[in-house]
């Protein structure tokens, strides 16, 4: 079993802008925002989920016992395209479960570490997808860049390892500057960052 990265308080945390002390969690202005995020990030889970689920059922995807230091389990694909469109959907729910974990602990609210273990679970999900990607063609391992730093923060220290070799190999197929991984580990740790939702 792996072990978890935990809640990390260093992509969640309290906004720090003193001016929004006139917004406490109990007021009707994050009432209702807590409500819209919640309301988003739900529709695109069970839309996104609902048609994972149906290709599952229908054999377009397969859940094999193919472990990789980010899972123990694989999914296989019947055709690429699937896979592609897959991954821009669930990419995009983690997306904005991110931004909805992120609201929830500025404010305090008590769901907030429970939220970002579904987080975590999202981002396991996507992680499956890379074996597949590795052994289709390059471009559709750049297709789950994007993914992989969204979920890079949710890793541990093997996982992180494991998704920087990735990035290596990305990038000694094309890019004409090679980043070291101390670079890339700061890039990627400065993405996760970037979406916290601090008002200044």
């Amino acid at each position: 079993m792996r072990e978890s990265a935990g809640f990390d308080t260093r992509y969640l945390s309290p906004f720090k802008d003193p001016e929004h002390k006139e917004f406490p969690a109990t007021s009707p202005f994050v009432k209702q925002m807590t409500e819209e995020f919640r309301t988003a990030e739900t529709s695109v889970r069970e839309a996104a989920y609902a048609i994972f689920d149906k290709a599952m059922k229908l054999g377009a995807i397969i859940e094999e016992e193919k472990p990789t230091p980010l899972t123990s389990t694989s999914y296989n694909f019947s055709s690429t395209h699937l896979a592609q469109s897959l991954v821009s959907y669930l990419s995009f729910h983690i997306y904005i479960l991110r931004l909805r974990c992120q609201w929830n602990a500025s404010f305090q609210l008590p769901d907030a570490p429970d939220l970002y273990k579904v987080f975590q679970d999202a981002c396991i999900r996507i992680w499956k997808f890379v074996p597949f990607m590795q052994k289709a063609w390059l471009f559709l391992l750049r297709h789950l860049q994007s993914s992989l730093a969204i979920s890079f923060e949710a890793a541990n220290q093997e996982e992180k390892d494991y998704i920087l070799s990735i990035f290596e190999n990305l990038d000694s197929h094309g890019k004409k500057e090679f980043r070291t991984r101390e670079e890339l580990r700061s890039q990627l740790e400065q993405q996760s960052l970037l979406l916290q939702m601090e008002w200044r």
